[in-house]
């Protein structure tokens, strides 16, 4: 086994907006504009505009409503999408943005060498892109 073929494939992130606590109407767009694939999307992480205390429900109508969007624009049943994981963080009182980011493998032209590292990061101390 070569270095590179035990890299794991590299993955995509995307940014999706929201408009309140429950929409996936982003993720949706980003579905059905052939942006990703549903069956593609092997991961979620986000922020919601809720307190981010115990009593947070802004979380658990969040996650239903990007798992609803999985199951009804993929062919994963629910119990599949159940399997995803799917992170909130409640608690955007003030200033702070509810945005959820979503993690399909990104896709190797066909021919192309695969890359050497698997994801970026950026620090935001230094301004964000």
């Amino acid at each position: 086994m070569t270095a590179a073929s035990a890299m794991p494939p590299p993955i995509e992130v995307r940014k999706i907006p929201l408009q309140h606590v429950s929409d996936a109407s982003g993720l949706e767009q980003l579905i059905t504009g052939g942006a990703i694939e549903a069956d593609r999307v092997i991961a979620v992480i986000g922020k919601t505009e809720g307190n981010g205390g115990v009593n947070d429900y802004t979380r658990i109508l969040a996650d239903r409503a990007f798992r609803e969007v999985l199951v009804a624009r993929g062919t994963r049943t629910a119990e599949q999408v159940g399997q995803i994981p799917i992170v909130w963080s409640g608690g955007t009182d003030g200033v702070l943005c509810p945005q959820p980011r979503c993690s399909p493998p990104r896709p190797e032209p066909p021919g192309m060498e695969p890359p050497e590292r698997t994801a970026t990061s950026h620090d935001c101390r230094s301004g964000c892109p």
